[in-house]
């Protein structure tokens, strides 16, 4: 009995001292010295600025894609993506005018007529001033619209 007694005993010393052998040599894993904590610091540096610059052109391409008319935002902004992230020296405007020419369906063609311009002023539309002051006479809402599309037609 006393053999087994101290055979469990034994055992128990040998799991205790691996257990803080372990949490020794986890404590000496996180501690980290200044060199390593730079190079992580500027591992993280490096990501903060790339999504910096993925969000700036990002922004490029919506903005270029909006003054070009695009009527679907979205696949037109992945296609000008994809041909950006080709392209050497990134250049969203030549991207984007070099999509406008292979799909001219996702932009809206210039020089047609939109839909305010349809609605606009009609033949007998007055001067914007005259417009103005029959709204102010009257406050009839129809004046208002009337003023409105005077203005926008002068």
């Amino acid at each position: 009995m006393r053999n087994e007694a101290t055979h469990d005993g034994s055992e128990r010393g040998d799991t205790e001292r691996e257990a803080a052998a372990t949490i020794v040599a986890a404590g000496e894993a996180r501690i980290q010295t200044p060199e390593e904590k730079v190079a992580e610091l500027e591992a993280q540096l490096a990501a903060a600025r790339e999504a910096i610059d993925a969000s700036e052109r990002r922004h490029a391409i919506d903005m270029a894609l909006v003054e070009a008319d695009a009527i679907d935002l979205e696949s037109a902004r992945l296609l000008t993506e994809m041909a950006v992230a080709r392209m050497d020296e990134k250049d969203v405007a030549l991207a984007v005018s070099d999509l406008r020419k292979r799909k001219p369906f996702l932009f809206r063609e210039r020089g047609t007529v939109t839909l305010g311009a349809a609605m606009g002023a009609t033949a007998g539309a007055a001067h914007p001033a005259d417009a103005a002051r029959d709204e102010a006479k009257s406050g009839d809402r129809r004046a208002l619209l009337k003023y409105l599309r005077a203005r926008r037609s002068a």
